[in-house]
């Protein structure tokens, strides 16, 4: 297929997104393992099996049925403890935040509204933080779609 000029920037941006800024998040992946003492070696041997089989079900089944983790299930509470966790690290912080974003728009997830608003910094009304709020929100989220 040929591109064309009036598209050929959004397909340099494309191919920038696959390559380039795929190492970036890699790097990125790399220095949130530091904030667990792992060291830069050792992330590498641990990242590589789980981006092979996640490129493998990307391929495989697609964006929306690869897609795992908190977001998914709309888990407000490790949400938080993710972004606390990483706080220490403002750009890694951006990144985990930019990412779980496009996510919340354009993958499936669960409590869009809670997470959306835990991503932007506010704390809303409907995400309770007790032991006993948890079980709540949980509930809620599979609604929350």
């Amino acid at each position: 297929t040929l591109i064309g000029p009036e598209t050929k920037m959004a397909y340099h941006a494309f191919a920038t997104i696959v390559c380039p800024l795929l190492v970036s998040l890699l790097a990125v992946a790399e220095q949130t393992a530091s904030i667990a003492n792992i060291s830069p070696h050792e992330a590498r041997r641990r990242i590589l099996p789980i981006v092979r089989q996640t490129l493998a079900n990307y391929e495989r089944f697609g964006p929306a049925k690869s897609f795992t983790g908190p977001i998914i299930r709309g888990d407000a509470q490790t949400l938080r403890m993710h972004l606390r966790a990483i706080s220490r690290r403002p750009a890694v912080q951006d990144v985990y935040k930019a990412l779980a974003s496009a996510a919340l728009q354009y993958l499936p997830a669960g409590n869009r509204k809670t997470l959306s608003h835990i991503l932007r910094g506010a704390t809303p009304r409907t995400a309770p933080r007790s032991a006993a709020g948890k079980g709540r929100e949980r509930k809620r989220s599979g609604r929350q779609n």
